[in-house]
This record gives structure tokens, C-alpha cells and sequence, in this order.
């Protein structure tokens, strides 16, 4: 009989298991940039999206073209132009050049897409705002840009945070009449659905390497965002001071959140942005979510899944496996949903069923 996976139960994890978790969390970020290469032929991106409180603010990416960097075939002449288009979404201390993303262009492209990696906002430290974790207006603005006003399908990736920014894109879709563009999937991996329950699991004592190497990442990048803002006359409400002192997620989140995109508290923010289950049988936009029971940052226990490899909810295939971390999976990462191994490959043979 299934049943609702819960923190006992996640706790019981074995040390095996659980370092097998940290070690597939942190090894591939480690070998990364030695195994991994983004296809030769980019071009830099660059847009805009007008924001009521900071106003034009820049959007940056890296568009990865199909006829561009596709393996010529005798009988594939056509030199058309491209009609389906991909966008990826890094995670949280990551940039659209980060190498764990290199395996997702590729497959996109082998499947006939052109594939847009975006910069969340402010992640490169340029410009003078940044994101939250349900900020869609820039992927809509993308969407709105003239130059991509070709493509007739939509489909999208996100891992870790932008896993649930890219199921709040799909959530806002489906009540947008801004566009004409039809979102086809969204697939998202190890997202953090709830923000509170990932909040509490990361600010714990155990967790503090983890959190220091992301709260690292945020404040530099934070730093060049509030000097850029100063001198845009944007400036930003939080003290640079005391957000260089935050040592806790719910610290950085009321530092630098909630007085920026005007929250009424903690709670409102993470109730607006997190995903449930209940959520995710109500999307209409059919969606893959992919999490690993050791997953060392993402406390699935608390989600309210049941305990099985392959749950639908609705439109959403939930997949909970083993043998990985977050984001990180086994080369041989294998659902059975395509011939080719990988968890990259195995997401895009799902995408293109």
C-alpha cells in the first residue's frame, strides 16, 4: 500500500544512502567543468523587462541555435527556421553557463529546438534588481520580445529553484491572454515546492556548509546589484550592511525580499511562490518533476508525495528515484522513458512524447 512519505521515515535514510546523496550533490558540481561543454555556436542574449519599481531592468541569456550547432544529416538540408523553442532556468547560485547545464542543451538541440538559457534576474550581478523565487515577469517579457516571435512552441527546464519558477511560469499561463505562444511541457528538477519547508531544512546547524557556499554566492552578487542600483538612482530599501550579515535563508529572505517585491511577511511570501500537491493535480500544462530521496537540500518528506517511484497528479508525473542528490544523477540515470541514459536525455525523451 502507498503512503505519505514523512520526516521519520526520510530520517531513517541510511548512512549509505545518505552519503551517497551528499557525494552525488557534490561531485558533479566539482567535475562539472571538465566533463561538460555547452555547444560551440551561442549568441549572447540580451532584453529588457520594465518593472514598476526599478523600471527597464536588463535580462540577460544565451541562445543556442538548432540549425546552428546540429549534426549535419545527408537528408536534413532544411535550413528553415526553427519553430520550437526552449528556455532553461539555472538554479539558485548558478548562471546559464553553469556546466551542470550543458547536458539539457544538448539534448534540446537534438530534439529540434533552439534552447535560450536565461539569467535570473540579477544572477550574473549585472544590472540593478534581482529575483525572487516566483518571479515570472521576466521569462514573459522574453516571450514578448519581437526577435522570438517565431516560435509557435514553448517548453521548459528548471532545475532546483528554477524548477519551481519554471511551474510558476506554467501556473501563470494558463491565466495569461499576454500570449499567443503555446506552452507545451515544463519539466522541473529537485525543485524546492515548498519554500518554507526548504527554508527550515536549510537553515539547520547541519546544513551550514551548504548554506554558507549559497549565502556566499547571493551576497557578492547582491554587493554589484546595490552599487549598479545606486548609481541608476534605483537604489534598493535593504541596508547593504545588514544583508552582508545574514547568516540564515529566512534572514536573506527578509533582508532582501520582502522589502523589495513588498511581501507582508515571510509567510505570504512562501505561500505565494511554493507549489503543492494539490497545485500540481490543478496545472494544465502537462509537467515532469524529478526528485531523489537522499537529496541533501530538498527535504521531500515534508511535500506530501506517496511513496512510489511514479505518481501522476493530475497533468504532473512525479518521480521520486534513488541513487542521486540535487540535481545530480548517476550517468546511467535510467526512468525507462527512452533508450538513451542520462538524466538529461531521459528528461527530453519524456518532453518529446
Amino acid at each position: 500500500m502507498n503512503h505519505k512519505l514523512d520526516t521519520k521515515e526520510f530520517e531513517s535514510l541510511s548512512l549509505l544512502n545518505k552519503a551517497q546523496g551528499q557525494m552525488m550533490t557534490i561531485l558533479p558540481f566539482l567535475t562539472g567543468p571538465l566533463l561538460h561543454r555547452f555547444p560551440k555556436i551561442k549568441e549572447n542574449y540580451h532584453f529588457h523587462c520594465l518593472d514598476p519599481v526599478q523600471g527597464q531592468v536588463p535580462i540577460f541569456g544565451e541562445l543556442y541555435s538548432y540549425y546552428s550547432n546540429r549534426v549535419l544529416d545527408v537528408k536534413d538540408t532544411d535550413q528553415s527556421t526553427c519553430k520550437k523553442l526552449r528556455i532553461i532556468l539555472h538554479g539558485i547560485s548558478s548562471v546559464p553557463s553553469s556546466p551542470y547545464l550543458a547536458p539539457y542543451v544538448h539534448a534540446g538541440i537534438q530534439s529540434g529546438h533552439d534552447v535560450l538559457c536565461l539569467a535570473l534576474r540579477g544572477a550574473l550581478g549585472k544590472g540593478h534588481d534581482h529575483y525572487h523565487a516566483g518571479l515570472t515577469d521576466d521569462i514573459f517579457a522574453v516571450l514578448q520580445d519581437p526577435r522570438l516571435a517565431h516560435y509557435e512552441e514553448l517548453s521548459i527546464v528548471g532545475c532546483s529553484l528554477g524548477g519551481l519558477l519554471a511551474l510558476n511560469v506554467a501556473r501563470r499561463f494558463e491565466n495569461s491572454k499576454e500570449l499567443s505562444l503555446n506552452l507545451t511541457s515544463v519539466a522541473a528538477i529537485c525543485p524546492p515546492l515548498s519554500m518554507r519547508q526548504a527554508q527550515l531544512h536549510l537553515d539547520q546547524t547541519k546544513q551550514a556548509i551548504y548554506r554558507k557556499v549559497v549565502l556566499s554566492s547571493l551576497k557578492q552578487a547582491y554587493r554589484k546589484l546595490w552599487q549598479e542600483a545606486q548609481k541608476a538612482n534605483k537604489p534598493f530599501v535593504s541596508d547593504l550592511k545588514a544583508v552582508m550579515k545574514v547568516k540564515t535563508f529566512a534572514e536573506w529572505d527578509r533582508e532582501v525580499v520582502l522589502p523589495r517585491f513588498g511581501f507582508s511577511s515571510i509567510e505570504d511570501y512562501y505561500q505565494k511562490v511554493s507549489i503543492s500537491v494539490e497545485d500540481l493535480a490543478q496545472l494544465k500544462t502537462q509537467s515532469l518533476l524529478i526528485f531523489d530521496r537522499a537529496d541533501p537540500m530538498i527535504p521531500i518528506a515534508n511535500m506530501g508525495f506517496t511513496d512510489q517511484k511514479c505518481k501522476k497528479y493530475g497533468q504532473s508525473t512525479v518521480y521520486i528515484t534513488r541513487g542521486g542528490g540535487h540535481i545530480g544523477f548517476p550517468f546511467n540515470f535510467d526512468l525507462g522513458l527512452g533508450k538513451r541514459k542520462g538524466i538529461a536525455q531521459q528528461v527530453e525523451s519524456w518532453l518529446t512524447q
